[in-house]
């Protein structure tokens, strides 16, 4: 006889079947929900870790500006950023002469400075002291200030620091540290016409003598297109002389013997076999008891030469050639005049001459053309024979003359476009550790620092190779990440780093963190990975 299966049989097993079947459903529906909460997990703390690498990785400071430590020197109790801005210049400069001009009068009159500016430190990013030159006088809105920066990179920024407020400190500024030479002695420099100024009728003489020169067409005083132009020139502007009767007549002529010298850059743009073009001419033509000049001769194209009148012409074997800058210097001694080209010795003549410069690209007591066709800047005049070495180094670099220094010539480097200046606001120093920048959800509190360096070289290589990026922070190319840093002052997008190809894999784990930059501004880092 079969045993019956009751009804509660069935019934238990049905209820069975549908426990496992709800464990089965709740297990498949539950284990990738937590498997994907692991994971974005592991997302945001890796892209927390990630941000916090961006700014404190090795290569930056870990506290920046925010404790005592960080300050140059105690003793200085105020400084201001000072941004070199060479974005333009595609060279990187070493050891070079930066122009920055300070209000010093509002910080000597706030008790901030000494009244001569005697505590005034230019300290590099590294902070490392810098030698630097005061030009013009302290307690000016516009003191110039020359400092020689160790290091600029090419088309990107520089910070470095004036620090100053230290009434016992005494001045450091030097020519000799922060110029590559001083041509100096007995205040040497005569005549120093840069013809930088652009317009007007007036080329001035910033030798410090205000031997000041006119600008002449024929017998008349320059107010229309035909006069000497104001032109680009080798640096900064020029004169363009039309070979005809264009001529810059200085104020009075001074005797410069029996050593001097007298250079200049010159672009000849013709040799004419039936034309002198003069370079400096005295005022004596055409006096019986001498008259001197430079020039390039018409008795062989721009035969290079000079001329005493009542006795004789007297060449070098040298022709300048045209349609390119030349630097040209004559040096007079009791040995004889010596030519030297682009900072090269070319040859001596046993002759010389003494040297009244009375006019600059002609001889206009003449009765025929005897004019510059071509282009002159940077004329100088000397009282004494320069050495090779000044000459060499004249050439190779620019010597810059100014007022303030008067008689001497201080030689720097020269890139084309120079860097510019900016200052930033005053900083005081810090007495104590202060509250310290953290993420933007304040749930840790640590030092934030990205230089600008970084930031622009971020932004270079993630245009151009985003795979680097991630090898450079170590992450796994099954992972993609963007990293989007905005300047908080002006909502400016700084970097945006995202991948050339966006694969969308679910889960996006997103850090944001707010960051001080050596330019004393703030960012917003925000790094999402995926």
């Amino acid at each position: 006889m079969k045993a019956q299966i009751s009804y509660e049989y069935y019934f238990s097993l049905v209820l069975f079947v549908i426990f496992v079947l709800y464990v089965v459903f709740y297990v498949i529906s539950t284990v990738p929900s937590y498997t994907r909460e692991i994971k974005s997990q592991l997302l945001m703390s890796e892209a927390y870790q990630i941000s916090e690498l961006l700014v404190n990785d090795p290569g930056e400071p870990y506290s920046w500006a925010t404790q005592t430590s960080s300050w140059w020197n105690s003793d200085w109790q105020y400084r201001r950023a000072i941004t070199i801005n060479n974005t333009l210049n595609t060279n990187s400069l070493t050891d070079y002469q930066v122009l920055a001009i300070l209000d010093t009068a509002s910080l000597v009159s706030a008790g901030k400075m000494q009244s001569d500016c005697s505590d005034i430190r230019f300290i590099d990013s590294d902070g490392t002291l810098i030698s630097y030159w005061l030009e013009s006088g302290c307690d000016s809105a516009s003191t110039k200030v020359w400092v020689k920066v160790p290091s600029i990179p090419a088309s990107s920024t520089k910070v470095i620091y004036v620090y100053y407020g230290n009434p016992t400190a005494t001045s450091q500024s030097s020519t000799t540290n922060t110029f590559i030479r001083e041509i100096d002695g007995a205040q040497p420099v005569k005549g120093a016409w840069t013809f930088d100024e652009g317009s007007g009728t007036i080329a001035y003489d910033y030798s410090g003598n205000e031997n000041n020169g006119t600008l002449y067409n024929g017998t008349t005083v320059c107010s229309g297109g035909d006069c000497p132009n104001w032109v680009d020139g080798k640096y900064g502007k020029a004169l363009s002389f039309d070979g005809v009767d264009d001529y810059v007549e200085v104020a009075s002529p001074t005797q410069y013997g029996p050593e001097w010298t007298a250079c200049s850059w010159v672009y000849l743009r013709q040799n004419l076999a039936t034309q002198a073009h003069v370079f400096l001419d005295d005022s004596t033509w055409p006096s019986t008891s001498g008259h001197y000049s430079i020039r390039f001769s018409m008795h062989n194209n721009a035969q290079v030469g000079f001329t005493h009148y009542t006795i004789e012409d007297y060449y070098f074997s040298y022709i300048l050639p045209t349609l390119e800058w030349k630097f040209v210097c004559f040096v007079g001694n009791t040995s004889g005049t010596h030519l030297y080209i682009d900072g090269q010795f070319i040859e001596t003549n046993p002759n010389t001459i003494n040297l009244p410069v009375k006019w600059i690209g002609h001889s206009p007591l003449r009765s025929f053309p005897h004019g510059t066709n071509g282009t002159i800047d940077e004329v100088r005049i000397y009282n004494q024979a320069l050495i090779a070495d000044e000459i060499t180094d004249l050439y190779n670099n620019y010597g810059y003359v100014t007022p303030a220094y008067p008689g001497r010539e201080l030689i720097r480097k020269f890139s084309s476009p120079e860097p510019t200046t900016s200052i930033g606001a005053e900083e005081i120093k810090p007495t104590g550790e202060v509250k310290r920048i953290g993420l933007s959800d304040q749930t840790r509190n640590m030092t934030n620092l990205i230089s600008s360096a970084k930031i622009n070289e971020m932004g270079d290589i993630c245009s151009t190779n985003y795979d680097s990026v991630l090898a450079e922070l170590g992450i796994s190319p099954n992972y993609q990440l963007n990293i989007s840093i905005v300047d908080l002052t002006s909502d400016a997008v700084l970097v945006n780093c995202y991948p050339p190809v966006m694969v969308s894999r679910g889960a996006v784990a997103r850090a944001t963190r707010i960051a001080a930059t050596d330019t004393g501004s703030y960012v917003e880092i925000t790094v999402s990975l995926w």
